[in-house]
């Protein structure tokens, strides 16, 4: 089993910096959580930072986890 920076995953990933993974949503999810093993972030970096495909799963998981806070925070959805 991998270990990543938060706990064990049921996973490798494999990231390779020259092409998108076959799960990118999972991959993303997991760079936007901070869940991804040195090697990997730094993989997957090196990717999605020139692939529109996987920035734009970067950017989803990123805003789900900042609409996720807010909601918890009891401030999703109030006008200011």
């Amino acid at each position: 089993m991998a270990s990543s920076a938060s706990g064990p995953r049921a996973v490798e990933l494999h990231i390779q910096p020259d092409m998108c993974p076959d799960n990118v949503c999972e991959v993303a999810d997991l760079y936007t959580l901070g869940r991804l093993a040195a090697d990997e972030e730094r993989n997957f970096e090196d990717h999605y930072l020139t692939c529109p495909n996987c920035a734009r799963a970067v950017q989803l998981a990123h805003e789900f986890v900042v609409a996720i806070r807010l909601a918890g925070e009891g401030r999703l959805g109030r006008s200011r």
